[in-house]
């Protein structure tokens, strides 16, 4: 007995499914690889998988596991952008665990779909790809509040930089309202450090009145009101662009360009030892 294996069905499926896994493993650890690094990884993991048919690693049971572990760790070393063997031996064993999770999707899909061909498959990827996307935000609300992440982010400007610690806040989804960024709110007292005092007095002003001078160093920041809202209170405020923020995460880091900041309408510490509460789409993208 034999099966007939087609080739580009086989990468297409694993292809599909290790974007899938990279995309699972990169939102559980909070990693910020791109999605284009993602298919990117998912296509070495794809052709990597294609290798099994090929003599002699077919006949051999021992050359196929070691052709799928090596694949493997080149797809998740590339598709997380891993650098440390901690990290990356964590990454690989959570990338098996959510193999098995995308896995059994697509079986049950298949399964209630019958034989899949062309159309059928990209409808079923398309439904698995939404059913794993679902259920990231309803774990998040479960296990809201149980776990807090801390980040060390370096914020940089005018040639100065200042090292804050950032709250990963899944609850700020505050966005720009003109160029639909993400938007971090940021504790007045690290501003002080980054601007000079003219620059933090026409802040201030700008807070309170709206108005800005014609000739302010803060127009090519493109300082603007952001409207919010929480918890008990809305209003607006005041964001502009830095030159770059660092976020790092364990063994690696990730630079964001012309980030949107937003000051604080408080002062002090207002997330606990934290100066800065980031967005979540910074870290999940």
């Amino acid at each position: 007995m034999y099966y007939a294996v087609y080739a580009d069905e086989w990468f297409l499926r694993n292809l599909v499914i290790d974007y899938m896994i990279l995309r699972m493993v990169n939102r559980i650890r909070r990693r910020s690889a791109m999605r284009l690094r993602c298919a990117i990884g998912a296509a070495i993991g794809a052709a990597g998988s294609c290798l099994i048919f090929l003599p002699p690693f077919s006949s051999v049971l021992l050359f196929t596991l070691l052709i799928q572990a090596a694949v493997n760790t080149c797809m998740v070393r590339f598709g997380c952008r891993v650098r440390g063997i901690r990290s990356l031996a964590k990454d690989i064993c959570l990338s098996y665990l959510c193999a098995v999770i995308c896995g059994g999707i697509f079986e049950a899909l298949f399964f209630l779909a019958g034989p899949a061909g062309g159309r059928t498959f990209w409808i079923i990827a398309a439904a698995g790809y939404l059913v794993i996307q679902a259920g990231f935000p309803i774990c998040e609300k479960l296990f809201a509040g149980k776990q807090k992440i801390i980040y060390t982010v370096i914020l940089c400007a005018d040639g100065k930089c200042r090292k804050v610690k950032g709250l990963y806040d899944t609850g700020n989804r505050l966005r720009d309202t003109v160029s639909q960024k993400p938007v971090s709110v940021a504790d007045s007292s690290v501003m002080r450090e980054l601007f000079s005092e003219k620059m933090i007095g026409e802040l201030l002003e700008f807070q309170s009145t709206g108005k800005l001078g014609e000739n302010s160093p803060w127009i090519s920041r493109h300082l603007h009101l952001v409207p919010f809202q929480s918890v008990g209170q809305s209003g607006v405020l005041p964001a502009f662009t830095l030159d770059y923020l660092w976020v790092k995460s364990e063994d690696t880091g990730s630079v964001i360009c012309d980030p949107m900041i937003a000051l604080s309408a408080g002062t002090g510490s207002f997330a606990g030892k934290c100066q800065l509460i980031l967005n979540p789409d910074l870290i999940d993208r």
